[in-house]
């Protein structure tokens, strides 16, 4: 591996963007590490890929597996791309790790989500108009997936929405707070930058959703499934978490200001930013099983 372009490649983040004009979206987890990686594609008529971005949670080696990807995708056909092989990715800073191999891989397999979506028409890119606020909750009274909706940037804020399934919709920017929530579906949900300030979530499923930048100042998550989610950067500012799951949760850079965390379990994999929750023999407990619960306060 040659450092001194993998750094390059940390400093300068090229194709590290979301790309307004994408005819496709690819959205990947990571298996091995929970990483989420959303790949964009601008493909000319004649099926040729003319720009190639991405964004992600993840690590530098999640970033350079990505940026070598999008860089070794442009200016391929669809089928070209669809061929590129972890050797040809790794290339640009003369192979990987072998304990990183999975980076390059994992990145390749969100381009394919990516050209799969593309050859569906766009999927993922495009999802119709926006509905209105009354045409959501005629959804919920049917028990209709919200999934497959234009979710992105919409004002659903102070609807009572419980057990609503957004199960991998992108809603990313929008605004639920003051929502009745208890029991939603979140799953695989794009939440980004989403609002959810005062919003009550007890027992709601975020299992795998991407919170990334997102308010939930005062939002109530007792009893959430937040497992393999992404809460990184969020403002979780008098928030609740009693007995949520947090196991394998990314919480780095979080603002946990007043945040109640009694009973919340989480697992060696769960991420907090150290600066913020050092002494961890003060935050921590294990019960008699070994499992790590946090103790802000005593359990219920």
């Amino acid at each position: 591996m040659n450092f001194d372009k993998f750094n390059l490649l940390q400093a300068e983040k090229p194709n590290l963007r979301e790309m307004a004009d994408a005819t496709a979206i690819g959205d990947y987890r990571n298996s091995g590490c929970g990483d989420a990686y959303r790949i964009f594609l601008r493909v000319s008529p004649s099926g040729v890929i003319e720009d190639a971005s991405f964004t992600t949670t993840g690590c530098g080696f999640g970033l350079a597996a990505l940026s070598l990807c999008c860089e070794a995708a442009k200016g391929k056909t669809l089928d070209e791309a669809a061929k590129l092989t972890v050797e040809e990715v790794e290339r640009g800073i003369e192979g990987f790790p072998d304990r990183r191999k999975n980076y390059p891989a994992s990145a390749l397999e969100a381009l394919q989500v990516a050209i799969a979506n593309q050859r569906d028409g766009g999927a993922g890119a495009a999802r119709g108009a926006k509905p209105t606020r009354e045409q959501v909750l005629r959804m919920v009274a049917a028990s209709e997936s919200l999934g497959a909706l234009n979710g992105a940037g919409l004002d659903l804020s102070g609807l009572d929405l419980r057990a609503a399934r957004f199960d991998g919709g992108d809603f990313a920017g929008a605004d639920f707070s003051g929502c009745w929530l208890m029991g939603a579906s979140f799953a695989k949900c794009s939440l980004r930058g989403a609002k959810f300030r005062g919003a009550d979530l007890c027992g709601a499923n975020l299992r795998r959703a991407d919170l990334y930048n997102a308010d939930c100042r005062g939002a109530d998550f007792s009893h959430a499934d937040l497992r393999n989610s992404f809460l990184n950067d969020s403002d979780l500012t008098g928030a609740t978490f009693v007995g949520a799951n947090l196991g394998f949760c990314k919480l780095t850079g979080v603002i946990m200001e007043g945040t109640r965390w009694a009973g919340a379990f989480c697992d060696a994999m769960t991420r907090f930013d150290p600066g913020l929750v050092a002494p961890l023999d003060v935050m921590f407990h294990r019960d008699p099983p070994g499992e790590m619960f946090l103790k802000e306060e005593a359990r219920p």
